[in-house]
């Protein structure tokens, strides 16, 4: 299986990031006060995100060797999940809330959790886990 080098992954996330922002404002009919309210929204979740993973390696419990040598993960890759998970996925549940109010809050939430599941767990290689 190919796997991206840190580089790869960046340039692709430089293209990726800011069209998915794009076409979700584009597509939930955003104006420029929602846009302004989800760019605050990716700011706030690339520093939550930071500061999480930041006491994630104070207390030893992940890192990310393969980004950097002390195994911190770069500042840009907060930005770019920012753009994505903060703005641009945002912008998709504030439409899906509008339309339909706690229903559409709550299938928002169902999808986050289930999501968080499956990205935790996807293509973990399990044969080295000690039971």
């Amino acid at each position: 299986m190919p796997i991206l080098t840190p580089s790869q992954a960046f340039l692709i996330a430089f293209i990726v990031a800011p069209t998915l922002f794009i076409l979700s404002a584009y597509f939930t009919h955003a104006t420029r006060r929602h846009s302004l309210g989800a760019m605050v929204g990716a700011a706030l979740y690339a520093i939550v995100n930071y500061v999480w993973d930041g006491a994630a390696t104070t207390f030893g419990w992940w890192t990310y060797p393969a980004w950097t040598a002390s195994g911190q993960f770069p500042l840009t890759g907060y930005l770019l999940a920012g753009i994505v998970g903060g703005g641009a996925f945002g912008l998709v549940g504030w439409r899906i809330i509008q339309r339909w109010h706690c229903k559409g809050l709550a299938g928002f939430l169902l999808f986050w959790a289930l999501y968080t599941v499956i990205h935790d767990y996807a293509g973990r290689d399990y044969s080295q886990v000690v039971i």
